[in-house]
């Protein structure tokens, strides 16, 4: 997937965090298109400067993530790691097998921050791929991936629900803190969605608290903060077609043995008949239609089902929860 232009405006936001820091990229990461880095400079200067842009435009997809990270955000050093060097990797391993079994065990705790544009739904081995990043990463460092979580069929093995990192991070709180989690829609081109508070068990705040000042800006105009809007606007989402990604800001705060054995919070938090109904309701009961519209999810599925395009009627509900600050 390479760096999309929101994931470039989350690294700006946190460049007093990567300066002098060593950094690993997961692949070798292209560019978004120049076009949307210049566009990016334009709205937030104070993240990406003129200086910095012309440094920019003269990399080609090979050198844009050394450029970026040693020369704009003013990192020590940054390494790529893939399974072949076809890209320009400068370290190849097969990341579905254990890397401190490896003779790379000396990179252990070795980097401040880890990130990728897109791996994760290519390893099979999800257990072993994310148990290898943790390892890599120093106590106090951080892992951002970017991944896919809807409408990109076949592009790799899996597509990512926010609940699963939500769930992951909560399985093993004693070690990781999620501090940003959100939704980019459809390339950037509509506003997404931050789960700063949609699950109680990770929230986190909305700008993420390690960003810098200058970063405030962009959360607030590029990610909706969560409301009781979210979850009609995520099934608005899955209606429209449209693809989205999932961007977080995960911290390693002490060493842990990561436990893959987790459930989802929707099923630790409610009881099966909450979610699925009774299992002693025959299956020719019909709902009343008081029933239905006393429901709660009455008005979710009202506005499901009216007759407009799912985007826009995700744009309008945008619009309405920004306006009435709900």
């Amino acid at each position: 997937m390479g760096i999309s232009i929101t994931q470039l405006g989350i690294f700006l936001t946190l460049k007093d965090i990567i300066k002098e820091k060593k950094i690993l990229a997961i692949s070798v990461q292209y560019p978004p298109p120049f076009s949307l880095i210049k566009k990016l400079s334009n709205k937030y200067g104070s993240l990406l400067s003129v200086a910095d842009l012309k440094k920019l435009e003269n990399a080609n997809n090979q050198n844009f993530q050394n450029i970026l990270f040693k020369d704009v955000l003013g990192a020590e050093s940054i390494d790529s790691l893939d399974i072949s060097g076809e890209e320009g990797a400068t370290i190849e391993f097969n990341l579905n097998e254990d890397i401190s079994s490896s003779n790379y065990k000396h990179l252990l705790k070795k980097y401040d921050l880890v990130f990728e544009g897109g791996t994760m739904e290519h390893i099979s081995n999800l257990h072993m791929y994310l148990r290898n990043i943790f390892s890599l990463i120093k106590v106090n460092g951080f892992y951002l991936p970017n991944v896919p979580s809807t409408g990109q069929m076949e592009h790799g093995f899996y597509q990512f629900s926010p609940t699963f990192f939500c769930d992951l991070i909560f399985k093993n709180k004693k070690w990781l803190d999620l501090l940003f989690l959100g939704l980019d829609v459809d390339g950037s081109r509509h506003k997404g969605l931050s789960f700063d508070n949609f699950y109680e068990e990770t929230s986190f705040s909305h700008p993420p608290s390690i960003s810098n000042t200058y970063g405030y800006k962009f959360y607030n105009k590029r990610f909706m903060k969560s409301s009781i809007a979210t979850g009609t606007l995520i099934n608005l989402l899955n209606q429209s077609g449209y693809t989205t990604s999932l961007l977080s800001i995960i911290k390693k705060s002490n060493e842990g043995n990561l436990n893959f054995n987790f459930s989802q919070y929707i099923y630790r938090s409610f009881s099966l008949k909450n979610i699925v109904g009774s299992s002693n309701k025959k299956i020719t009961d019909k709902k009343s239609f008081m029933k239905i519209r006393l429901s709660k999810k009455f008005v979710k599925l009202f506005i499901i089902n009216f007759p407009l395009s799912s985007i826009l009627k995700y744009r309008i509900i945008l619009f309405i929860v920004r306006f009435m600050k709900i």
